[in-house]
């Protein structure tokens, strides 16, 4: 691999790999251009088709928490992941899948540092209509392991009705371990409380 000769004919671009290599020692792709008489484009085009260089994206947002979401999701989903949400069948819809923009349209930005990507319903996938940015405190009661309580027209994490009726969580999953139906487990005062044995 040389260099172009003083002035002469330009050299034809090495390889991807001569050139990730050049680059990657710490060469600027004009430079590299620059060795073999051309341009720069047809070298980051190799850059970027190998995973060295990002390509430079159009909506100029490619470090944005937006971003790095929409990332982080579409890698969640891959049957690689050791996260396992592609053997649940969770996937990313399409057009998500297929655009920054469109998922961007529909999130918007974040709304503050301590926001990510939340699904509502864990047992769909990324798509409209199921996700929101939420706290962290918001998807720790929005997991598969947590257990839901119904009553009074509503349905909450049990640690959400702990928080409304001032008792201790541990309450009402001993509660629910006796058997007591869901309506019974968040209606019955304290002072009622049967004692074990």
């Amino acid at each position: 691999m040389g260099t172009s000769n003083g002035g002469g004919a330009p050299r034809k671009l090495p390889s991807a790999e001569e050139i990730a290599c050049l680059y990657l020692i710490g060469y600027s792709a004009p430079q590299i251009a620059r060795m073999f008489g051309a341009t720069d484009l047809p070298v980051r085009k190799q850059l970027v088709q190998i995973g060295v260089l990002r390509r430079r994206s159009k909506h100029g947002m490619w470090r944005s928490p937006v971003y790095t979401a929409w990332h982080s999701m579409k890698e969640r989903c891959k049957p690689s992941h050791p996260a396992g949400y592609a053997a649940r069948g969770i996937t990313v819809c399409k057009e998500w899948l297929e655009s920054f923009e469109a998922f961007y349209a529909y999130v918007g930005d974040r709304p503050g540092p301590g926001y990510s990507i939340d699904r509502i319903d864990n047992s769909r996938g990324y798509e409209p209509g199921n996700v929101r940015w939420a706290t962290w405190k918001e998807q720790n009661r929005n997991t598969r392991g947590n257990r839901l309580i119904e009553a009074n027209g509503l349905r909450l994490p049990i640690v959400e009705w702990a928080e409304r009726l001032n008792v201790r969580r541990q309450l009402l999953s001993a509660r629910l371990k006796l058997g007591w139906s869901d309506d019974a487990v968040i209606n019955t005062p304290k002072r009622r409380e049967l004692r074990r044995g």
